[in-house]
């Protein structure tokens, strides 16, 4: 009865901590979910399958990627990712706890390797290629705790470690070490852990010369970045060899000690598990998941809460301004560093021009995303492919008339799982220039592109996106309100002066406030007042403008006053770049520069 008792609540504890798993990673993190989810592509091919086991590590890797492609919608790949360390604590609890009378407090245990590779995701660059492979491990683990004889158990280890090692990858090397550990073997063991290595060495003579040796006993796929080994991996299979140890002392220990370990490893998890995000981390991964998703309302809300002066959160920010057709109403009531917080020029990375790619394929300046989108996917550090570039490029590819090269990219997408629907449909607009004008996403931006090969040269992107604006004849909205942008924030305000005699066109009889605050800054410059002044300009932003410049000409050095005047207007931003300038002895942001 006592050991049935412990069965039951060995099972409440395992259901306890895939329930916590799954809800960690669905509600409080499902930004690492799609964050990984866009830097794998796993495709239902013969040869992807038999390309990935050709290395070590290959089917937990294969596993690995098969459950991440899950994580496009996040609540479908938390449920997988939970019962994975669940099955692997399970697995590992029933081995270590085979023979024993009391279950409890080590099967719980069992389930601090499962924790630490939980918290290990904090670090975007950990690949859940690890955690298949302990699964694996651990069920070898828990097939030889059912071998009664100990030389037989660890014979067994030393034939199955090869498979194994090709399965799972260096992790392998817990399988002898752990049988001959909970066996007391420790002769043996050393010997059985001796031949494991010597047979790491003649696989990498014979199979994989290709890799250098140290990545062979460091593994291949546990980490997206070559050459890098967390040491949280080291961790873990020191927890688990731990573990082994612990398991070979069969002492009878009171229910309530069981209890104890079980709330102490909840507790443990509860602490360890969200210190491990790092929330400046966690915020810009969010702005990134928000706008592949859409949901522009929900970036705002999290800039109101939050206040981002970070520039990638800034673009994201921006760009949902943009798209609900704010951003020239509102975008100076946050924290704006430059033009980079509208634009990012290019970075040879894999993340900072996330938000930039989906703008420029927004504007559209089709060509300039289609290049930064190529390289965001050869940033890959670890040369996957990537379901998300891969569509935008064919996206791309379909609005310049490139059918030969989109159906390249449909034809592998068409073998995935959440893209397959997608490339079935595009397949049908290949070849038909009628079907992709009258499309209602590609035929605008066909249209709207410019006619010859777009530019994009960050000192003067202020004047590509005029430019990009004007040729629309007042159809490409997001291009003038980021026109407008851009201007202010560069200082070309004769630019944006120039630029205001085509509101109308743009649907605007009235000139957004932001842009009412520049072309009203600019006009005072060289006149004293706004008689005969050539824009709409709002009574309140006339007198506005008026206070701020004589608080400033009686109290130059009382800046509390002028903030009370220009708060959350462009002014303040313009203010605030001038001090910054005077500060590191850089130019002044121009004022009247000539629009060419």
């Amino acid at each position: 009865m006592k050991s049935a008792n412990q069965k039951y609540i060995c099972t409440a504890f395992s259901a306890i901590l895939f329930i916590g798993a799954f809800l960690f990673l669905w509600l409080w993190c499902p930004q690492y979910q799609t964050y990984q989810e866009q830097y794998h592509l796993f495709l239902f091919d013969s040869g992807y399958f038999t390309n990935g086991i050709r290395e070590p590590g290959g089917l937990a890797d294969y596993i690995s990627e098969f459950i991440m492609q899950f994580c496009y919608i996040p609540v479908y790949g938390a449920t997988l990712i939970a019962l994975l360390l669940t099955v692997q604590q399970v697995l590992l609890g029933a081995a270590y706890t085979h023979g024993h009378e009391s279950q409890l407090p080590l099967y719980c245990l069992c389930a601090v390797p499962g924790v630490l590779i939980l918290g290990a995701f904090g670090d975007e660059n950990n690949l859940l290629s690890y955690a298949t492979a302990l699964a694996l491990v651990s069920c070898m683990i828990f097939i030889s705790s059912y071998i009664r004889r100990d030389i037989i158990a660890v014979a067994i280890s030393i034939l199955s470690f090869l498979p194994l090692y090709w399965c799972a990858g260096p992790v392998a090397l817990l399988y002898p070490l752990c049988v001959a550990l909970r066996r007391r073997s420790l002769l043996p063991g050393l010997v059985s852990l001796i031949l494991c290595v010597a047979l790491v060495f003649v696989a990498h003579r014979i199979w994989c010369r290709q890799y250098p040796i140290e990545e062979m006993f460091m593994g291949l796929n546990y980490y997206r970045v070559s050459f890098m080994h967390p040491s949280v991996w080291y961790a873990v299979s020191a927890v688990v060899a731990a573990l082994a140890v612990l398991s070979t002392f069969r002492l009878k220990i009171p229910t309530v000690a069981g209890g104890i370990a079980s709330a102490a490893v909840i507790i443990f998890a509860v602490i360890y598990v969200p210190s491990c995000f790092d929330n400046a981390k966690s915020s810009i991964l969010e702005y990134d998941m928000l706008v592949r998703q859409s949901r522009w309302t929900d970036i705002i809300a999290k800039a109101e809460k939050e206040r981002p002066d970070d520039n990638f959160s800034l673009q994201a920010l921006n760009l949902a301004l943009a798209m609900t057709n704010q951003l020239n109403d509102r975008m100076f009531e946050f924290d704006q560093q430059g033009i980079e917080s509208l634009i990012s020029p290019a970075h040879l990375d894999n993340t900072s021009t996330l938000i930039t790619s989906e703008l420029l394929y927004r504007l559209p300046l089709t060509n300039a995303a289609l290049s930064t989108t190529f390289d965001l996917q050869e940033s890959i550090m670890n040369n996957r492919k990537s379901g998300r570039f891969m569509k935008r490029m064919a996206e791309c590819m379909i609005i310049i008339g490139r059918y030969d090269v989109a159906r390249k990219y449909i034809d592998m997408l068409s073998h995935s799982l959440f893209y397959s629907d997608w490339a079935d449909e595009a397949r049908n607009l290949l070849g038909n220039d009628d079907a992709v004008m009258n499309h209602p996403v590609y035929g605008p931006k066909r249209r709207m592109s410019f006619s010859h090969k777009e530019f994009y040269f960050m000192p003067e992107i202020n004047k590509i996106l005029t430019i990009l604006a004007l040729d629309s004849k007042g159809e490409n909205t997001l291009a003038w309100q980021y026109s407008n942008a851009a201007n202010m924030l560069m200082g070309d305000l004769s630019t944006l002066a120039a630029m205001s005699a085509n509101n109308a066109a743009f649907g605007n009889a009235v000139p957004p406030r932001h842009v009412q605050e520049a072309l009203a800054m600019y006009w005072t410059i060289s006149h004293t007042d706004f008689n005969d002044v050539p824009f709409e300009i709002s009574p309140q932003i006339r007198s506005s403008i008026a206070a701020l410049s004589a608080t400033m000409m009686n109290n130059p050095s009382n800046q509390a006053a002028w903030r009370s005047i220009s708060d959350s207007t462009y002014w303040a931003y313009f203010l605030k770049r001038q001090q910054q300038y005077a500060q590191t002895g850089g130019p002044e942001p121009q004022q009247t520069a000539t629009h060419e």
